[in-house]
Formats: structure tokens, sequence, C-alpha cells
């Protein structure tokens, strides 16, 4: 299992290499796929399961600063 967000209907997550990440390093890791899971869903909530290598950073957009 990895990282379970909760979503509402028009909620987002955002998946991008984390600061300092080596391209190579990170393009091998890809290789193995991202995996994304519909975990539970509840109360109008989708419970969704993230397996991303480690270099994927993973934030709910409203945490992400508009530029």
């Amino acid at each position: 299992m990895g990282l379970i967000l909760a979503r509402r209907i028009d909620q987002e997550f955002v998946l991008f290499a984390a600061a300092g990440a080596n391209p190579a390093q990170l393009a091998e890791q890809l290789k193995e796929g991202i995996r994304i899971r519909v975990h539970d869903i509840e109360n109008g909530k989708a419970y969704v399961d993230i397996s991303a290598p480690q270099d994927i950073t993973i934030l709910r957009s409203e945490l992400i600063r508009s530029a």
C-alpha cells in the first residue's frame, strides 16, 4: 500500500519529480510505473491509493502555490 489521499468531486492531486531528483535514476524507476487505485468510496469521498517511486512528490493541488 502507498499513500492514501481522500478527494471529493473536482479535487485533484499532482505528481511531479521531487526537487533534486536524478533524471536518469527517476526514468529508471518509472519503468516500474505508478499505480493509482481507488481504495474506498465513502460519503462523497474517493480514497485513492498511490504507489510511486520515492523521487515522485505527490501533493494535493490546493497545497501548490500559484505562480
